[in-house]
């Protein structure tokens, strides 16, 4: 059995106190994390997200449908997307660099397109994202 004094538990309160101020210097990479796995899916933030960088590449969002989530490990929640996108072959790879980039964690998982007689693509992606 341990026997804690006074002087041993004022070292740890005094020791703690630093860690909590040292954390204070680290605000700006610990938001970049949160920003990356967020506690919750936050599915309309992330539908806005994918319409506007769609929209920005020269793309047309057609479908945004997001299955359940499920339970990937303790604490960590994988939720499925799959978009339907049309546009130019350029645009497609311009969206896919900015889900690559993207502060957030996105994997692509299945990727599938056709072109058509007007010389665009029909793409289907299907990506995952994760919350902790």
């Amino acid at each position: 059995m341990a026997v804690i004094s006074l002087d041993d538990n004022s070292c740890l309160n005094d020791n703690l106190t630093g860690t909590a101020e040292n954390l204070k210097n680290y605000q700006i990479q610990l938001s970049k994390i949160d920003s990356a796995l967020p506690d919750t899916p936050e599915l309309p933030a992330l539908f806005d997200f994918l319409q506007k960088s769609a929209s920005q590449s020269g793309l047309v969002l057609k479908g945004l449908e997001a299955t359940s989530g499920t339970q990937a490990e303790e604490g960590l929640r994988e939720t499925r997307l799959n978009l339907l996108l049309i546009g130019s072959y350029t645009s497609f790879k311009n969206f896919l660099s900015v889900l690559e980039y993207s502060s957030r964690l996105i994997e692509t998982e299945s990727l599938t397109f056709s072109s058509s007689e007007a010389g665009l693509i029909n793409a289907k992606i299907r990506i995952k994202v994760n919350s902790y």
